[in-house]
């Protein structure tokens, strides 16, 4: 990667939606149903980006108009589809988890990792300064 860990700033600490501004929890709330099944899970990142509500402001006018073509849809599955080639390849490694721990697992994954990889991958391609830092080797 190109970025330096020494120059990162520490992420300020998570802060509780109901500590949010009323308007900016209402924006992170919208940008996280963007790519969200029925119940989705919260991401920390808009939570995290409640600090800098111009940005969040500015990655719903980014994601909006592209969640309403489809377009991050289609990329979800994409990156899903990948997953599951990529994974098929590797030898299994540890042993079944726990019956209970798979649908809390699959949850996690398919919805809120699953989503935000796609979401995550538009924000730096729109953030100058986050495309250069982060860019992949």
């Amino acid at each position: 990667m190109a970025h330096d860990t020494a120059e990162a700033l520490p992420l300020p600490p998570l802060p509780d939606l109901s500590a949010l501004a009323p308007s900016t929890a209402a924006l992170v709330l919208r940008l996280n149903a963007i790519g969200a099944g029925e119940a989705p899970i919260l991401a920390s990142m808009y939570r995290h980006l409640g600090y800098w509500p111009g940005y969040l402001a500015l990655a719903w006018a980014v994601l909006a108009p592209l969640d309403a073509r489809a377009i991050i849809a289609a990329g979800q599955a994409a990156a899903r589809e990948e997953a599951r080639a990529l994974g098929s390849l590797l030898p299994p490694q540890m042993p079944p988890p726990p019956a209970g721990v798979l649908p809390a697992l699959g949850a996690f994954t398919s919805d809120a990792i699953g989503r935000m990889v796609p979401l995550c991958a538009i924000l730096r391609r729109v953030s100058p300064g986050l495309r250069t830092a982060y860019a992949s080797p």
